[in-house]
């Protein structure tokens, strides 16, 4: 599995883990992770939503993602992977919110992606 959000936590970039990895992928996976300060409670791979203080991924960061997949053909209509998404509420965050704002991430994503 190649998990989005691992990717700025090892300070590599998505070009150079999917073709590490390329050979051994069977499941694709994004989220997000918090950097900075790691006495901060979110920091690491807590799966915050998008655009939390300190966010490791963006909006950018999904499309460059999305479209190295594309380019090493992993979208292919008679093998598709599974792509799924890790995020979670964080204090009183809604989750229905969080989860809304995790589609969004990634219907813009595919939008730019197009581009």
């Amino acid at each position: 599995m190649v998990d989005l959000s691992h990717i700025p936590q090892t300070h590599e970039t998505s070009r150079f883990v999917i073709w590490t990895l390329r050979p051994y992928i069977s499941h694709l996976h994004f989220g997000n992770a918090v950097l900075g300060d790691p006495a901060n409670t979110a920091y690491g791979d807590t799966h915050p939503r998008f655009g939390f203080p300190n966010s490791a991924n963006t909006v950018d960061d999904l499309v460059d993602y999305l479209r190295v997949l594309r380019d090493e053909g992993f979208f292919n209509a008679r093998n598709p992977l599974v792509l799924s998404l890790e995020v979670k509420p964080w204090g009183d965050e809604d989750c229905d919110l969080v989860l809304a704002n995790s589609k969004r991430v990634l219907n813009r994503a595919w939008a730019l992606l197009e581009d």
